[in-house]
């Protein structure tokens, strides 16, 4: 069956969702520098942030994480009626 490594780390109590915001603050973040750099003004978003190493997994990953749990569950219960069989 499946064990993870976390589990026989951690056991299986751990929660590993909270440690996945940083990451995807850093995808976030390098996603919207391609794109800021690719507009028309070439905006370097490394040279406006100054410390991206710092910026990307703790302020986009703070960001991800209260849209993720604060504003979505509103927009999923505001859409889901559209989604129900009639």
């Amino acid at each position: 069956p499946m064990m993870p490594h976390t589990w026989f780390l951690f056991g299986k109590g751990l929660n590993l969702f909270y440690s996945t915001f940083p990451q995807y603050g850093i995808v976030f973040y390098m996603a919207l520098a391609t794109l800021l750099k690719l507009c028309p003004l070439a905006i370097d978003l490394n040279a406006l942030v100054g410390v991206p190493a710092i910026a990307a997994p703790l302020g986009f990953g703070l960001f991800l994480y209260h849209f993720a749990l604060g504003f979505f569950p509103f927009i999923q219960k505001a859409v889901a009626p559209l989604f129900k069989e009639a």
